[in-house]
């Protein structure tokens, strides 16, 4: 499918980041990248009553009136309420989109996500990439390695078809595995220092170097 491997391919970006990240995949996408608003809420959801400190989202998309998704806006309206029933806080992390403008993206355009767009290797704004003032960060998201699914790709992906074999690698290109990298270093840095989610986030931005229209730009895996 167009999109197989995806959820295989950021996991494995999260750990070559933090290889001591609990990582727990909540199914909200189908393998050709299609999703309801209202399935990826409920998935958001799940994931903060399961424990989840940190939410990876490596999806998004526009809407016809670029307004934000209501289910989406009520999903964050309840996580902040388990936030403050549970004493914790959750730090979600979004894609700006591959779209190459400035229209919002969503989830990532809301004030309360972090919102990722991405770099090429040579650390400028890779010119596929979302941006605009909604987005907070960026890292490298064009040729990056991770694992992947064992299958062949469909003529439909690639003419010419290649087949990935048991533990499998492969290189994609997307703000999808921009994300994963600021995710597994706010992990590392939890983990490190035992600071909470939203003073790693903080202290991990601060290292940045503001890049207009894509935040703080970091560099952390590199691309090939």
């Amino acid at each position: 499918d167009l999109d197989a491997g995806h959820g295989t391919f950021v996991s494995g970006i999260i750990q070559q980041v933090a290889r001591g990240a609990q990582i727990t995949v909540y199914r909200a996408v189908d393998s050709d990248g299609i999703a309801s608003e209202v399935k990826v809420a409920c998935e958001m959801i799940r994931a903060v009553q399961g424990g989840a400190e940190i939410i990876n989202l490596s999806l998004g998309c526009q809407t016809s009136d670029n307004g934000p998704p209501i289910a989406i806006q009520a999903a964050l309206d309840v996580i902040k309420g388990l936030e403050t029933e549970q004493h914790r806080e959750v730090i979600i992390v979004a894609a700006a989109g591959n779209y190459g403008d400035s229209v919002p993206c969503w989830p990532g355009a809301f004030r309360r996500v972090v919102s990722v767009a991405a770099l090429a290797p040579d650390l400028l704004p890779a010119a596929w990439s979302s941006r605009g003032f909604w987005v907070n960060c960026s890292t490298i998201g064009e040729g990056v390695p991770s694992t992947y699914v064992e299958g062949t790709e469909s003529v439909l992906v690639d003419p010419d078809q290649h087949h990935f074999g048991p533990d499998a690698w492969a290189v994609w290109s997307g703000t999808s595995f921009a994300v994963p990298q600021i995710v597994g270093a706010i992990a590392l840095l939890r983990q490190k220092h035992d600071w909470e989610p939203r003073e790693a986030l903080i202290r991990l931005l601060s290292a940045g170097r503001p890049l207009p229209g894509f935040g703080q730009a970091l560099k952390i895996l590199p691309g090939i």
